[in-house]
């Protein structure tokens, strides 16, 4: 039986609060595998973060940064989420290390970026200059 990744991000989102993550998270790479879907996994993961806002406040986003964030830094992310989405009664940062970001942190939601890295602040900067 195949799915639609929406509705298979819903029903992944639903499901994702009961107490055996790991076991759906194997099931759900099965059947990408099993239906030839697997290129698929980075939209179905933007689909279910956006799913569990939608439906129950949560807010799921990646942090990437060259450093591991402190407790600190996480919480300012955590606030700043809160003041974008006031309807907001949770929020879970996945942090992830790249090399490349020069400094400062790049945030990913489901369906927008918010990137306040040194390189995008430079960037932003050059375009201003050269007009």
């Amino acid at each position: 039986m195949s799915f639609s990744r929406t509705s298979l991000a819903g029903e992944i989102a639903k499901r994702l609060s009961g107490k055996q993550p790991r076991k759906l998270a194997k099931e759900v790479a099965a059947y990408l595998i099993e239906n030839n879907k697997a290129a698929e996994l980075n939209s179905l993961e933007r689909d279910i973060m956006e799913e569990r806002g939608a439906k129950n406040g949560i807010i799921e986003l990646t942090a990437i940064s060259v450093h591991q964030l402190e407790s600190a830094q996480i919480t300012n992310i955590e606030r700043l989420v809160k003041k974008l989405y006031p309807n907001c009664k949770q929020v879970i940062v996945d942090q992830v290390l790249d090399e490349s970001i020069t400094g400062g942190v790049r945030l990913e939601f489901a369906n927008q970026l918010l990137d306040l890295s040194a390189g995008a602040k430079l960037n932003r900067l050059r375009k201003l200059t050269a007009k």
